[in-house]
């Protein structure tokens, strides 16, 4: 649509201020859902309960959805008085400008999404310790009801600890160089670190079949396809 003049030509049309509300929309169900599976896994490991989801899903739906709801009708309410909403574009995208960046993005994005990410590396670190008990236990009574598990749990633990790393990688610089123009080179890749999150999460929950984590020693079977104990609720 735009080509090569997407700086000089972004306002012509309004979409590319509707692509950055838009965005702005998905920020905190992508971050929480991160948060959420850590403590899925993180429950299930200490309860050996998985009927966690069943059990708290709407709370916990209802509760992002309408956090990432009032962040974003704050945020439209002030950027609607400034110019081109308080969008500004660059090479390679439409961003908030500093302004809304100052006033809106650190205290409701940058502070909330620092203590999401402590509260996952938390949980993660001790699921870690949990799984590390539980493959010692497996090197010495191997069997493939075992290995299903373990694979499902180790893969859902490499997502976590790649989200807390990648959220790290974004929200520290955010509040290091805070109100500081700085052109710091981990600045710009700490933006693309959310997109990595994305394309992580697709790979492990996108399809059933194709695009697994693959580990070594570890059955996979799709969760659709397997069926070992599925009346009971306690696993490992």
């Amino acid at each position: 649509m735009y080509g090569d003049k997407l700086v000089d030509r972004a306002f012509d049309s309004p979409v590319c201020i509707i692509a950055n509300k838009i965005s702005n929309c998905t920020l905190y169900p992508l971050e929480l859902f991160s948060l959420v599976i850590a403590f899925y896994l993180w429950h299930v490991l200490v309860t050996h309960r998985i009927d966690i989801e069943n059990q708290i899903f709407w709370y916990v739906s209802g509760a992002i959805w309408s956090y990432s709801i009032i962040y974003n009708v704050f945020e439209m309410s002030y950027s609607s008085k400034q110019e081109n909403w308080g969008v500004d574009v660059s090479p390679l995208n439409c961003k908030a400008n500093k302004w809304t960046v100052n006033l809106i993005s650190f205290y409701a994005y940058a502070i909330p999404s620092s203590i999401i990410t402590i509260i996952m590396a938390i949980m993660t670190c001790h699921s870690s310790v949990i799984l590390y008990r539980h493959w010692k236990n497996f090197n010495s009574n191997m069997n493939r009801s075992t290995a299903i598990k373990l694979g499902h749990a180790v893969r859902l633990h490499i997502c976590c600890v790649t989200t807390t790393v990648m959220f790290s990688l974004n929200i520290i610089p955010r509040i290091v160089f805070y109100n500081k123009n700085v052109d710091s080179p981990i600045k710009t890749f700490g933006s693309f670190t959310i997109a990595s999150v994305g394309v992580i999460m697709f790979l492990i929950f996108g399809t059933n079949t194709k695009a697994a984590v693959f580990l070594p020693f570890c059955y996979y079977v799709p969760p659709d396809k397997s069926r070992i104990q599925e009346e009971s609720s306690y696993v490992l």
